[in-house]
């Protein structure tokens, strides 16, 4: 994510990145989605996807613990801090919000 939120991410923009994580290779997809007012606060809104890529094959696999993208909002600032998160996964809808932020 920290490379996500050095990039412009002016609306439409795509960034498709090869992420490696644990044992097994994905494909993270964003899109910029727009500007918006959401919590009170100036956001960007990502749509955030993920595939499987197969070892063997190099395809990309749905990834089965993603039902679909997750919508994910920074704040429209340079700071681009994460404000609110929204997924829905295997095991039911996921959110997490910022509860409060101070600079230091």
């Amino acid at each position: 994510m920290l490379h996500i939120r050095s990039q412009k991410l002016n609306t439409g923009d795509r960034i498709t990145l090869v992420v490696h994580p644990f044992g097994n290779p994905y494909l993270f997809n964003v899109k910029v989605q727009g500007r918006e007012v959401h919590l009170k606060r100036k956001t960007i809104r990502l749509s955030v996807g993920m595939r499987k890529i197969d070892r063997k094959t190099l395809e990309a696999l749905p990834y089965k613990k993603m039902n679909s993208d997750a919508t994910l909002w920074l704040s429209d600032d340079t700071d681009r801090i994460p404000v609110e998160f929204r997924a829905a996964v295997f095991i039911g809808d996921v959110r997490a919000t910022l509860a409060g932020f101070q600079k230091s």
